[in-house]
């Protein structure tokens, strides 16, 4: 019997069990379909929200008022990498500050120069002056304040403290404080760089700068769009497991079993059956069994053998005037005994 009958037979014998399971392995299927496509992926985003920036830096400026054989007199010197005293004694230190210019912003600075003497890298003595300080409220987000050094003056005050110490290191820092507060935020900036000052020139030794950025966290959720293509996959899958249930469950309708089992019986039995022709005479008594097989055991417990009449589509053993037969096909029957 060929692989197909064998199919057909079993989904014949076991269609309503095989049948169900299609049905709910389709199901499920377009279950799943239906939740991956109303559950679609989300992911977590993080991103910064209202950002705000502080800065501040000092700049310097020097009028040229003395020695003219560099520059001429009223030349305003900025940021130079070096100032000479004798043609610009006096260094004005310009403090700026960044704040949003978007809200009224509380700056408070304090500006000024230290003398720190160290030994060992241990102090053991500083002292500040200060230059310039103050707070106000700014609305455009600029804030200037200006600060002279007249540096000439200043250098007697450090020779002074060297003077007195023999030993040690003694530094000039300009150091800049500024605090302030957004509203959303406050914050402190601090920031220094040496103040140089040899026999005659001085400079700032680096940039007096320093900023600071503030935001805040937030977290979102957001949605995806469903994998369509596996939500198309699972639907098709599920449609057609659950079309195949329907047919697997009418399979016992749409397949003749008996002819299939007979013809298992047959290939199984084959070496008990003999092609003939079988008798047809009323005087017979014909006893009908439910199957091939039930005609074959017959056949072995009288030692006889089964007579396949292809014509007719007859199987049958005889025993005197008695005939045991099973036919497939119910149409030839009653043509057949002559009834």
């Amino acid at each position: 019997m060929s692989a197909g009958d064998q199919l057909k037979l079993q989904l014949a014998r076991n269609g309503p069990i095989i049948a169900a399971v299609l049905v709910v392995v389709g199901a499920a299927s377009l279950a799943g379909a239906g939740y991956v496509y109303l559950t679609p992926p989300t992911e977590q985003v993080t991103e910064e929200t209202n950002r705000q920036q502080v800065a501040t830096s000092v700049d310097t400026t020097a009028v040229v008022t003395g020695n003219e054989t560099l520059y001429d007199r009223g030349t305003r010197l900025r940021n130079m990498p070096v100032y000479f005293t004798s043609a610009s004694p006096d260094l004005t230190f310009h403090v700026e500050a960044s704040v949003p210019g978007d809200r009224e912003v509380t700056v408070e600075h304090r500006l000024q120069v230290v003398v720190r003497g160290t030994r060992a890298d241990q102090v053991f003595y500083e002292n500040s002056t200060v230059l310039s300080g103050g707070r106000t409220t700014v609305s455009d987000g600029n804030y200037t304040r200006n600060a002279t050094l007249n540096v000439s003056r200043f250098r007697s005050q450090v020779a002074t403290v060297q003077s007195a110490a023999p030993i040690g290191t003694f530094r000039v820092l300009v150091v800049l404080e500024v605090s302030y507060n957004t509203t959303d935020y406050t914050g402190d900036l601090n920031t220094s760089a040496p103040l140089v000052i040899t026999g005659g020139a001085y400079w700032v030794d680096g940039d007096i700068a320093d900023s600071r950025t503030h935001s805040r966290t937030v977290t979102t959720r957001e949605v995806g769009s469903p994998n369509m293509g596996l939500v198309g996959l699972l639907g098709v899958v599920g449609l057609l497991l659950l079309v195949a249930g329907v047919l697997v469950r009418r399979a016992p309708e749409l397949v003749d079993v008996t002819a299939i089992e007979t013809e298992v019986a047959r290939d199984r039995y084959d070496e008990w059956i003999s092609n003939g022709e079988i008798p047809t005479k009323r005087e017979k008594e014909y006893v009908r069994t439910d199957s091939l097989e039930d005609l074959v055991d017959i056949a072995i417990d009288s030692s006889k053998r089964v007579i396949h009449d292809r014509e007719l589509e007859v199987y049958a053993v005889i025993e005197g005037d008695l005939v045991y037969f099973f036919s497939p096909n119910e149409d030839v029957i009653g043509d057949w005994l002559d009834v």
